[in-house]
């Protein structure tokens, strides 16, 4: 029972997050004892420490003592409503919801160095090996640092997944994992990004960490603890997708439409856009329309689009199609490939 309701609250996280408006950055709920015509001053500090892990997507819970705002000033409305006490259903507690205002958080963000990760977050999963003197260990959704994720991913804003350890998950080897197999589990989990980890359980514990995102990154850690080394690794990858993304808007955008055939649902365009999304120039993909077989797809990119059409040539899942595009917007038409996993 305690495993199933693990993964019923890691597949919650994940799906919860993923699907929140960029409103719900700044909205905050507290269950408190006693209803005050004031905001409690600790409630409203850890409200505002909360907003702003939300929008950075690192841990936030101090500020210097120079940057400490008058909080109250920055809730633009807060209500009380009645509810059962969490531990104690037969007693009256009250949520406390708080909703702050986004130009005066952005604006302390700024004036603080307090970056923050604005476009659509990759969703992520997961793939962490602990080798030790009994073999080599999958982290999967029924591990007992799951219950550690959780609590990151609400706390970041994240999309973050486990692997779920199935007969398919056994075969992938533990270390080096291969590009293929990369592949094989993004569209396995219909995710973006893999971060990929192997720690040993050395003292203190070693680690070495592949970032499989638009930009491949590596790098070790040496940690104490195995929640210590994720909660570092997941700060790491965050502040490198936000110097991309920092990046990426000082650089001048542009827009192409194209015209993707053999694209049979809206789970084949989720393929395609994550696998177009891994280019470094491209910034968004969104569907521009639906015709009978095909979907013409808007994209945002920094190339000029003669460049973008010459880089998709080289590309083993689109197939120029010599024919005239069927919607009249589209600049070109491809055919998707799509690619097969052997049977396991």
């Amino acid at each position: 029972m305690q495993l199933r309701k693990r993964l019923l609250m890691s597949t919650l996280c994940w799906l919860n997050i993923w699907g929140q408006a960029p409103a719900d950055e700044y909205r905050t709920v507290f269950v408190v004892e006693h209803k005050s015509p004031e905001i409690p001053k600790e409630i409203a500090q850890s409200a505002l420490y909360e907003v702003l892990s939300k929008r950075s997507g690192l841990i936030i819970n101090t500020l210097p003592q120079e940057a400490q705002p008058n909080i109250v000033t920055m809730i633009d409305r807060y209500d009380y409503e009645k509810t059962a006490c969490p531990e104690r259903e037969e007693q009256t507690c009250f949520t406390l919801t708080m909703q702050f205002n986004p130009d005066n958080i952005n604006s302390f963000m700024e004036a603080n160095e307090i970056k923050a990760w604005g476009k659509k977050r990759p969703s992520t999963l997961l793939w962490l090996n602990q080798t030790s003197t009994t073999g080599t260990q999958l982290i999967t959704i029924y591990h007992p640092l799951a219950r550690h994720l959780e609590a990151q991913c609400k706390a970041r804003n994240l999309s973050l997944l486990l692997p779920s350890g199935d007969i398919t998950d056994q075969q992938i080897q533990s270390t080096d994992v291969s590009a293929s197999a990369i592949d094989y589990l993004k569209s396995k989990y219909h995710v973006d990004a893999i971060l990929n980890g192997s720690i040993n359980d050395d003292s203190p514990l070693t680690a070495t960490w592949n970032h499989h995102s638009k930009q491949h990154h590596d790098w070790n850690s040496q940690n104490e603890s195995l929640e210590t080394a994720v909660t570092m690794a997941l700060d790491h990858m965050v502040n490198v997708e936000v110097q991309s993304e920092q990046s990426a808007l000082s650089k001048e955008k542009n827009s192409t439409t194209l015209e993707i055939k053999n694209i049979q649902s809206i789970d084949d365009f989720s393929v395609i856009s994550s696998h177009l999304m891994h280019y470094d120039f491209i910034d968004d993909v969104s569907i521009a329309s639906i015709g009978p077989n095909y979907i013409a797809i808007e994209v945002v990119h920094r190339d000029e689009t003669e460049q973008l059409l010459a880089q998709l040539q080289n590309d083993a899942e689109l197939q120029s199609n010599i024919d005239s595009p069927n919607y009249p917007q589209a600049q070109a038409s491809y055919e998707w490939i799509k690619k097969t996993y052997p049977a396991t």
